[in-house]
C-alpha cells in the first residue's frame, strides 16, 4: 500500500469542557486514528504553556490493532501555578513517529484543540446552594429557600480581556412560581463588556434550574487600559403576586477588562505561542474538517 491510497489521520472526540477550574477538574480529549496502520504510530502530546496545565499523557501509541480504540487525554491545571485566571491553553498533538509511509507524510504537523479556559470557578462536586447569593423584596439572615427570590452564584473571575477570556454566573429561582418569571440583564458599559443573553426566563417547571450568563469584552484597536465594568440583573417581570413584589437591582462585580491591545497589561496567551495548520483534523470516513 503507497502513501496516496489511504485517507490516514487522526479523529478527535472533545474537549469536554472549554473551561477548566483552578481548584480541580479536567478536561478530556478522545483520541484515535482514521486508517489502519501498517506500523506503530506514537503521537507526542503537550500543552502550549505548561507552567499553567499538563496533560495526563506525553504520547499516544496506536498499532494495527488498536488504531481505532479512544485513548483518552485529560488536561488539567498545574498545582500552585500563579496567574491563573483568566489565561487559557490549547492541547497540541504532533511528534509523530513512525515506519507507515502513509502516516509519515504528517511528520512535522502539528495538530490543536483549543482554547481551554482556566477559570477561579469551584469544580461541581464543591458546590453548594448555599454559597449563592440570594436577592429578594425582603432579604433576611432568617430568609428559607422556599421564599421568593433570585439566586445567584458567584461570578467565575473578576478579570478578563477585551479580546480573550470570559467570566460566567449562574441564575436560578429559589423557590417555585406560579407563572412565568423574566429578569433582565445587562453590563453597566456595554463598549466595555457585554452579556450573553438580555433576559433570562423560568417557568414553573424550570425554575430551579441554574442558567449560565456569559460576560465577555469587547474588543477594539484603542489603547484603553484596564477598565470596570459590573453586571445588573433587573427588572423582574412575572403575572406570579408572590413574585410580582421582588423589586430586582442586583449589581454583580465589578470585572476587570483587560486592555488586549496594551501589551505590559495584557496576559491572555491563547493562540500566541501555536498557529493551528490548515487541517485540525481528519474524520475516520474521509476528508477534510
Amino acid at each position: 500500500t503507497d502513501a496516496a491510497s489511504r485517507t490516514v489521520g487522526m479523529t478527535f472526540k472533545g474537549p469536554s469542557a472549554h473551561s477548566i477550574s483552578q481548584h480541580g477538574g479536567s478536561a478530556a480529549v478522545g483520541v484515535w486514528l482514521a486508517a489502519q496502520p501498517l506500523a506503530p504510530v506514537t503521537i507526542g502530546v503537550r500543552v502550549s504553556n505548561n507552567k499553567v496545565a499538563t496533560s495526563s499523557v506525553s504520547s499516544l501509541t496506536f498499532t494495527s490493532n488498536t488504531w481505532r480504540s479512544k485513548q483518552t487525554v485529560s488536561i488539567g491545571v498545574v498545582d500552585g501555578a500563579t496567574k491563573k485566571d483568566g489565561s487559557c491553553v490549547s492541547l497540541i498533538f504532533g511528534n509523530i513517529t513512525t515506519t507507515d509511509l502513509s502516516y509519515a507524510l504528517s511528520v512535522g504537523k502539528e495538530f490543536v484543540l483549543g482554547p481551554i479556559f482556566i477559570t477561579e470557578t469551584l469544580p461541581l462536586q464543591w458546590q453548594c446552594s448555599g454559597c449563592a447569593i440570594i436577592f429578594a423584596d425582603r432579604p433576611s439572615a432568617t430568609m428559607q429557600w422556599h421564599d421568593a427570590g433570585v439566586a445567584v452564584s458567584p461570578l467565575s473571575t473578576s478579570r478578563i480581556g477585551e479580546h480573550d477570556g470570559f467570566a460566567t454566573f449562574g441564575v436560578w429561582l429559589t423557590s417555585k412560581p406560579l407563572s412565568e418569571v423574566t429578569i433582565s440583564v445587562k453590563t453597566s458599559n456595554t463598549s466595555i463588556a457585554t452579556t450573553s443573553t438580555l433576559s433570562l426566563s423560568f417557568t414553573p417547571s424550570t425554575w430551579h434550574i441554574p442558567q449560565t450568563v456569559f460576560v465577555r469584552g469587547v474588543d477594539n484597536i484603542a489603547v484603553d487600559n484596564t477598565r470596570l465594568v459590573t453586571v445588573i440583573l433587573y427588572e423582574l417581570k412575572t403575572s406570579d403576586p408572590t413574585y410580582g413584589v421582588v423589586r430586582l437591582n442586583a449589581v454583580l462585580g465589578p470585572i476587570r477588562v483587560i486592555d488586549d491591545d496594551h501589551s505590559s497589561d495584557a496576559n491572555m496567551s491563547c493562540g500566541i505561542t501555536v498557529t493551528p495548520p490548515k487541517e485540525r483534523a481528519i474524520s475516520e470516513h474521509g476528508g477534510k474538517t
